[in-house]
């Protein structure tokens, strides 16, 4: 977000400088604007940050991670990770999900209460993904493996040894 936000707010600390050095403007107005200047760099990004986060809150459980610009939910369910299928059908860009979800089964698709749309389990994902042959799918699946199922398991397994140790 930054880029190009940074860029305008150092262009107007840059002319406010050379404004002053070509006696264009007045120093109390030249530090003003340089100050201005500095806190838009800093306050502007991190408010847009927060409203973002503010509007993706989630129902209680269900956690996002990001896959480069998509948003990826995931949520534990009786120690089995579940990713919701329509955060899967936008990062690999599937046209008809629904068609695809209707050769899973119960164990491999499913719906939550209080949470909108399908949720796919673990071997559903790979289920999903293990016939496709296309680069972007072995490594959305890869991610997966990586970044969400095993790293929250080492997360979880250090939760519980924290709780035993009480």
């Amino acid at each position: 977000m930054g880029g190009w936000f940074r860029q305008i707010s150092l262009s107007a600390a840059v002319l406010a400088v050379l404004s002053y050095w070509l006696g264009l403007m007045p120093p109390a107005v030249t530090f003003l604007a340089i100050a201005v200047a500095g806190f838009l760099i800093e306050a502007v990004p991190r408010a847009l940050f927060l409203l973002r986060q503010a509007a993706e809150l989630e129902p209680e459980g269900v956690e996002v991670s990001r896959y480069d610009v998509h948003r990826i939910r995931y949520r534990a369910h009786d120690g089995v990770y579940w990713v919701h299928a329509a955060d899967v059908a936008s990062a690999l860009s599937f046209k008809d999900m629904d068609r695809v979800l209707r050769r899973l089964d119960a164990t491999e698709c499913d719906r939550f209460p209080g949470t909108a749309g399908h949720w796919l389990s673990e071997s559903g994902l790979r289920a999903l993904l293990d016939k496709r042959t296309d680069h972007e799918a072995r490594r959305f699946l890869l991610w997966c493996e990586r970044e969400l199922f095993a790293a929250r398991r080492r997360i979880a397994q250090r939760r519980s040894g924290l709780d035993d140790d009480r």
